[in-house]
């Protein structure tokens, strides 16, 4: 079915990647930023992926693919300890570890 609620929820979704992106994995990131991004855009992916197969459309998939996108793009980030080019790391006060491991590392 085009359109409808699964495209209204499909945008949210993708502005919640936005604001994620923004917010835990932009130029300046920490450990535990990057973790808790790809924790959430986990969820997200699970929820995009669900509304894609209930239904096709422009907005599904690309609510699918930004979350796709997005969980390994933090996932890499979390992944990178050290800080180059325009991106820097900010040391975390407590946490690196705890952080880490729930992000899979």
């Amino acid at each position: 079915r085009e359109g409808g609620e699964h495209d209204k929820r499909a945008g949210q979704i993708l502005e919640e990647v936005k604001e994620i992106m923004w917010d835990k994995v932009g130029i300046v990131r920490t450990v535990s930023g990057t973790a808790s991004a790809a924790l959430e855009l986990g969820a997200l992916l699970d929820e995009a992926e669900d509304l894609f197969e209930r239904g096709v459309t422009e907005a599904t998939c690309m609510a699918r693919d930004a979350a796709e996108a997005g969980r390994c793009v933090a996932v890499s980030a979390n992944r990178n300890r050290k800080s180059g080019g325009t991106h820097f790391i900010e040391d975390d006060v407590g946490g690196e570890k705890k952080a880490a491991a729930e992000a899979g590392q």
